[in-house]
């Protein structure tokens, strides 16, 4: 996904009983049956539903807007929301979540590019340089306490005495 938007999975738990919820991540794969799939094996859903392809087509389109073309034939639309506040989405495993009470689905400002997965939006070396920054900085504020700790040690115990 370019942009803010969600897919919207069907998630099945430990009962069976199955619930929408929302994801950024979109590696997909395509089930024997045409479904696609998540790497858990929950269904991404389209507007008629979960997205089936048919599994005899030779060549997949997935336009920005969400369509999907299978051999040229429009076979169903992606299915991507947003929300207006994020603190009304409850985190769910590791990349899901789930729309609570007080949740207002709202029209994505995304489209979809096929072939592509969203990458971190951290510079990981950058990242690990600010840490030991931060680190150092911290390790010499430790030691400026411990000096100053021994100083008014010494003042009060040595200096003082008659």
């Amino acid at each position: 996904i370019q942009g803010d938007g969600f897919f919207a999975m069907r998630v099945a738990d430990k009962n069976g009983e199955s619930s929408i919820m929302y994801t950024r991540c979109g590696t997909f794969k395509c089930t024997q049956d045409g479904y696609i799939v998540d790497a858990e094996g929950n269904h991404l859903q389209g507007s008629g539903g979960d997205v089936q392809i048919p599994t005899d087509a030779s060549e997949i389109a997935i336009k920005e807007d969400g369509s999907i073309f299978a051999d040229g034939v429009l076979v169903g639309t992606i299915t991507l929301t947003n929300f207006e506040d994020y603190n009304y989405l409850e985190l769910y495993g590791d990349n899901m979540f789930r729309a609570v009470d007080g949740a207002v689905e709202i029209d994505p400002v995304a489209q979809l590019e096929q072939g592509f997965t969203e990458q971190s939006n951290v510079n990981v070396i950058s990242e690990m340089v600010s840490m030991i920054t931060i680190t150092r900085a911290y390790e010499a504020g430790q030691k400026m306490i411990r000096t100053q700790d021994s100083l008014l040690e010494k003042s009060v115990n040595q200096i003082g005495k008659v």
